[in-house]
Parts: C-alpha cells; structure tokens; sequence
C-alpha cells in the first residue's frame, strides 16, 4: 500500500477503468446528515481527485447542498463489486473553488449546460411538461451565444479525514487498511474483516 492514500486511491481507480468489468467507476455514494439528524445518501460522479480531495458538481439549491450547509461531515463510498474492491471515504465537504467549477461546466455539452439552468433541482414541479418548458424558455434565453455557468451550480470538494480500502478476499478474511490523516500526513493500520 502506498503511504499517501490518495495515491493509492488513485492506482485502484486506473485499474477499474482499466478493467473495463466496472459500468461506471466514477460512480460514487455520498451520505450526509439532515438538519433533523436524520441521513441521506445518493449516486453521484467523481469529476477530479488532487491532493486536497474528491470532486463532483451538483446544484447549489438541492437537498443534498441543504443537507452540506447543515452539517459538513460526509461519507463516500465507491464499491467496484466485480473487483471485489471497496473504498471508503469521510471527510468535510465544501464548495469547489469557482475556477474548477467554470472549468468543469464548460467541458460539458451544451444541453447539459441548459439543463442546468433548467433544473430547480429537488424542488416538486407538477409535470414532465413543466421541465419541458424551462428547458425552452432557457434554449430561448441563451440563443447564439455561450451558456454561462448557474451562480447556482458547481463543484463540491470532499476534504478526507480517512479513507479505507477493501479487498476481497477468500474465506470472507478480507483486507482492510485505514488511512487517518493526522496533521498534514497519514497513518495507515490493517482492519480485521
């Protein structure tokens, strides 16, 4: 296992895609806390890792930005089943730096970028049509000429405080190993399945 973590995490992501036995690698569950003390949990996509964390984009007015705001403590996990492999992150978790998000949002396709500006997401809304017409009253909006990123729309950085990586193994006596940050290092420990 390599010393830094994040290394590691990247070495195990090369090999998944590498694989190409993983529908999408990039697939991740980030669990948060409500305002209630209640959980919730959904599917989203790694965009980037560096040095300082996991990066994914969402809308700034969801539940989940809602449940960021009330308590920054999340979970990630990836699993990789037809690996056999698991990584297990919690962390804090803050808003991308602007320049990511830019970046990030024009990279995207142009009705991606619409939908964005379309989508009020989480909000109810009475009907399909309903996003139907938001959709064009946007494509209207931004006729021959660049889609702007949403003030409402961009990055979120997952800041990691430990990450555990798991590997299948026969017998169901599995390889665990803890990475904690202490200060700017690491430590690594086995885990007992």
């Amino acid at each position: 296992m390599n010393a830094n973590p994040i290394q590691e995490f990247r070495a195990w992501y090369a090999a998944a895609v590498d694989s190409k036995k993983i529908m999408d690698p990039t697939a991740m569950v980030v669990a948060s806390g409500k305002p209630d003390g209640s959980v919730d949990a959904r599917v989203v996509l790694l965009k980037q890792v560096t040095d300082v964390g996991f990066y994914f984009v969402s809308n700034y007015q969801s539940s989940k930005a809602r449940d960021f705001e009330a308590n920054a403590h999340v979970a990630v996990v990836f699993h990789w089943d037809a690996l056999e492999q698991q990584i297990r992150i919690r962390g804090r978790i803050a808003k991308a730096e602007a320049e990511f998000s830019d970046n990030y949002f024009q990279s995207r396709s142009r009705d991606s970028q619409l939908g964005a500006w379309a989508s009020a997401q989480s909000q109810v809304i009475p009907d399909r049509d309903a996003l139907s017409h938001a959709l064009t009253e946007v494509r209207d909006r931004f006729e021959y000429q660049p889609v702007p990123r949403p003030p409402h729309w961009g990055g979120y950085c997952i800041q990691p405080d430990a990450i555990e990586f798991w590997l299948g193994q026969p017998h169901r006596l599995h390889d665990r190993f803890l990475y904690s940050r202490v200060g700017d290092s690491w430590t690594c420990a086995r885990l007992s399945p």
